[in-house]
């Protein structure tokens, strides 16, 4: 995946967010069984490429939605082709 820019980790969280649509944090961190440190820091260099966006949960307003972004479905457009032939 070097030739996106994407990490593999990277890409997976790409990839749950597409799968799972909109997801709180903490659900996002127990599916990939990652703690929401880990799964914090990770995100974080997403939102900023415009890959990811954090939005208030409507439901829940002590939580923020993970989304995938138009750039972000790109990005796995890219990537998911590299990924199967590795």
């Amino acid at each position: 995946l070097r030739d996106t820019g994407l990490h593999i980790s990277q890409f997976t969280l790409l990839v749950s967010a597409s799968l799972t649509g909109p997801v709180g944090m903490s659900e996002l961190a127990e599916r990939l069984s990652l703690d929401q440190t880990t799964l914090s820091r990770n995100v974080q260099p997403l939102i900023k490429q415009g890959l990811l966006k954090l939005e208030p949960n409507k439901e829940d307003s002590r939580s923020r939605l993970i989304i995938l972004t138009s750039k972000g479905e790109t990005a796995i457009a890219e990537a998911y082709p590299k990924w199967l032939e590795a």
